[in-house]
């Protein structure tokens, strides 16, 4: 009979602890569904990242200077683990003010 109860409490808070809008696998990998498509992200003590997700679409053409406009649906798990390109910067000359960080943790673009 404890062996059942044990079980049952087990089995309980497993299915308490399940979401029907997240799954995580063994490697902390935890996929999301939006309104655009599913999204792989990471869970790390406790708290959930996902990084590069697109909130708009690319502005060329005629949305060049227009109002953001939504980005397209994707059908595949788009991976939101790894953070996307940045914006170009240029190299400053030697001895520029901006050539040496002034602040512990400043990063360039």
């Amino acid at each position: 009979m404890k062996n059942r109860s044990l079980l049952f409490i087990i089995v309980f808070a497993v299915l308490a602890s399940y979401t029907t809008n997240a799954q995580i696998d063994a490697a902390n990998n935890i996929v999301v569904k939006t309104e655009a498509g599913s999204v792989r992200g990471q869970k790390t003590a406790g708290i959930s990242i996902f990084k590069n997700i697109p909130y708009a679409a690319a502005p060329v053409g005629n949305l060049k200077f227009a109002a953001p406009a939504k980005h397209p649906a994707w059908s595949e798990i788009r991976d939101a683990i790894n953070s996307g390109p940045t914006a170009p910067y240029p190299q400053p000359k030697e001895g520029d003010i901006d050539d040496k960080p002034t602040l512990p943790g400043w990063v360039k673009g």
